[in-house]
């Protein structure tokens, strides 16, 4: 089984793994090939440091459906 690649969902944008260490994780928007984004998260443990927040497009159209379905379903 082939090794699967984590997403990290923070205020409707994807992020996705870029460099980690043994304490640390950093994340890059998954939309930084596609648009050149710069948004950057950083992960140590269960806390989350936002690098730079700014992103230069919306969130992608396939998280909105995730985000759709997971809001109606907490809202039941």
């Amino acid at each position: 089984m082939g090794q699967k690649n984590h997403i990290l969902m923070l205020d409707c944008c994807e992020y996705t793994v870029e460099n980690t260490t043994k304490h640390r994780i950093m994340w890059c928007c998954a939309q930084k090939f596609k648009t050149k984004c710069r948004a950057r998260v950083v992960t140590y443990g269960h806390m989350i440091y936002l690098k730079c927040t700014e992103h230069n497009h919306g969130p992608t159209e396939r998280f909105g459906k995730r985000y759709a379905k997971i809001t109606m379903t907490l809202g039941d």
